[in-house]
């Protein structure tokens, strides 16, 4: 099958903070613990060699910092954008030190694919 266009969420430049860098999306998410993919309907045209597909992707993610973002992004780091490391610093403390339990999240995102060849 091609490319069928699966979502990023670390798109554009770290050190210049482009695109999801800019809008905190790639420090936020950057990867999620599970990816699931559902084909709720599919149809295979034999005339044309071809799939309708329509996929659900089911994302979850622990809202939560490691060791290594505590490293990367944390007050002893040489990452400085708008002073967060003192935050980033603080939350790893929160969830660490003191026991304060990650967020986990769930999102959902459907998507047509028409006309998708038969390999």
């Amino acid at each position: 099958m091609g490319d069928l266009g699966i979502l990023a969420f670390n798109k554009g430049d770290k050190f210049w903070g482009t695109e999801d860098f800019a809008t905190g999306l790639g420090l936020m998410i950057n990867g999620v613990q599970y990816a699931l993919v559902y084909a709720t309907s599919y149809l295979y045209n034999p005339m044309t060699g071809t799939y309708d597909l329509h996929l659900r992707f089911v994302f979850y993610d622990v809202f939560g910092l490691d060791d290594d973002d505590l490293d990367e992004y944390g007050a002893e780091s040489g990452w400085n954008v708008f002073n967060s490391q003192v935050g980033i610093t603080a939350w790893w403390q929160l969830q660490h030190q003191f026991n304060y339990a990650p967020l986990v999240t769930r999102a959902v995102v459907t998507r047509k694919y028409l006309n998708v060849p038969a390999i």
